[in-house]
């Protein structure tokens, strides 16, 4: 499944996008000049293929999912501040109960309250 997956976000992120396997179960898809929206877009429809692809070479026994965990990356913020943000958010997707997407939907603009919110529409606790 992994080699699934890792075939899927490179032949689905765009040309300026990149993907990398982090270890084990985890990639890191960086988009430049994307917005959070337009992550959330392209990790719908890799979560949505996953799914398809899944089913096909499995068959109905067994459901593999994959989440996400996006944030964007601040002016001037080191890229590992971002990636552990992203990390936590994943963390949380995994315990909302998997196969969903947590955005951090200020994208780290400055005095938003907006709360985190689940592929799933519902607002998230803290992590």
């Amino acid at each position: 499944m992994i080699v699934i997956l890792g075939a899927l976000l490179r032949g689905t992120v765009p040309a300026r996008g990149c993907v990398g396997r982090l270890g084990g179960e985890e990639f890191a898809v960086l988009l430049p000049g994307s917005s959070a929206e337009a992550a959330r877009a392209l990790a719908e429809t890799v979560r949505h293929r996953f799914t398809e692809l899944a089913s096909l070479s499995l068959g109905s026994d067994l459901r593999p999912t994959v989440s996400f965990g996006i944030t964007e990356v601040a002016a001037g913020e080191p890229i590992a501040s971002a990636l552990a943000r992203a990390d936590t958010l994943l963390y949380v997707a995994k315990r909302e109960g998997r196969d969903r997407i947590v955005c951090d939907p200020d994208a780290r603009a400055e005095g938003s309250d907006v709360p985190p919110r689940s592929s799933r529409g519902q607002p998230l606790a803290p992590p």
